[in-house]
């Protein structure tokens, strides 16, 4: 094995064999993106008579702590509700998931637009675990004129750095 390329040689295998290898790794929690781990198989001894099989790709995405945030206008509020109007509200649910090979701690959802939201912070997220809360935003005039509502929320905890989730709402 060469550890500079990550090439194995001088490896033995009879017409027809087969030959399984596993290597195991882990990427640091700074990893960005998916993980591509790409295989190719070359031979000098014979003819190969498919190449195009000789290569195989397998693609895992990023482990990390996910926040997801939807929100919906609800136009009841105020009459007329066929439209938006000053007073109207955009009702969000914000979630908080936990896709890590490990537990973290002092997970929180912050929202600077929303203010307190309705839920118990900060969580503790095992790995597969998620957390949710809402929050209601008052539409005001300016929103209106604007056309939309566009709102960021955080998910900090105390082993990484906080993730944004956004949602813009027209109006």
């Amino acid at each position: 094995y060469n550890e500079i390329d990550g090439s194995w040689t001088d490896i033995d295998l009879a017409a027809g064999g087969r030959l399984t290898l596993t290597i195991v790794a882990q990427a640091a929690l700074t990893q960005t993106g998916d993980l591509i781990n790409t295989v190719t198989v070359t031979t000098s001894q014979a003819s190969d008579p498919n190449p195009a099989n000789n290569s195989s790709q397998d693609v895992n995405p990023r482990i990390e702590l996910r926040l997801t945030k939807q929100g919906v206008l609800d136009l009841a509020v105020v009459a007329p509700d066929d439209r938006a109007d000053m007073g109207d509200v955009i009702n969000y649910t914000l979630v908080v998931s936990n896709h890590l090979p490990f537990t973290l701690t002092n997970v929180a959802i912050v929202d600077a637009r929303l203010g307190a939201l309705t839920c118990t912070q900060p969580f503790t997220l095992a790995l597969g675990a998620a957390a949710t809360c809402t929050g209601a935003y008052t539409l005001t005039q300016s929103d209106i004129n604007a056309g939309q509502v566009l709102n960021t929320a955080t998910g900090p905890s105390d082993q990484l750095p906080p993730q944004n989730a956004s949602a813009t709402i027209l109006v």
